[in-house]
């Protein structure tokens, strides 16, 4: 089974495109916590930030861009050296828009060199990656939150009988992502481990 993964990391690589220099809203993987506060399209982010016993974690600033949103729908995650890893962003219509034209569009802001297209149905219309793109059940679609590889960005397209249509937008570091978790998994080892050993300390 992992050498079938890797199979597909290899096969994927053939296609992937450098995505260093793209950006969602101004705001490109690895910027540091100082250029993403002054790119983001907000004015008050709302700020999100976890610590395990005093060490950072992860930190988090979203956005809420369209006003008919409940919640936020554009995020950026930072890790725990204070650089982006993780962007994505939500992009809802009032009407169904021109698909091909949208789709069109995408292309022509981000580029067609090496982009990875899967037309789907009318429920998702079309999904389009660059990068290091990964796909699961038979190549049916690309998945953006796989553990290994190099960045990619992800733009799904979605429509629903009875709901808005909209996209969604990840633009990820799968790498830096799997550090961050594992960084995240050893301070918790720690903060039990410290538990642990307070919890032994009995007054007797």
């Amino acid at each position: 089974m992992r050498s079938l993964f890797f199979l597909l990391i290899l096969s994927s690589s053939l296609f992937a495109v450098d995505v260093s220099d793209f950006e969602i809203k101004g705001i490109k993987l690895g910027m540091s916590k100082k250029e993403v506060l002054k790119k983001m399209p907000c004015t008050n982010p709302k700020t999100n930030v976890y610590k395990i016993e005093g060490k950072l974690v992860w930190s988090e600033f979203s956005c809420k861009l369209d006003k008919n949103s409940y919640d936020p729908d554009f995020h950026v995650m930072l890790n725990q050296h204070n650089r982006v890893i993780y962007i994505d962003r939500t992009k809802r219509f009032n009407v169904t828009p021109l698909w091909e034209k949208v789709k069109q569009n995408l292309l022509n802001h981000y580029g067609s060199k090496g982009v990875q297209s899967i037309n789907k149905n009318n429920v998702a219309p079309f999904q389009l990656c660059w990068g290091e793109c990964v796909t699961k059940n038979s190549g049916k679609f690309f998945d953006p939150f796989i553990e290994e590889g190099q960045p990619l960005l992800n733009i799904e397209a979605y429509y629903n009988i009875g709901y808005k249509p909209y996209m969604t937008f990840i633009f990820t570091n799968p790498t830096k992502s799997k550090e961050n978790k594992e960084w995240k998994e050893l301070l918790e080892k720690k903060e039990e481990e410290h538990k642990r050993e307070k919890a032994s300390n009995i007054d007797f």
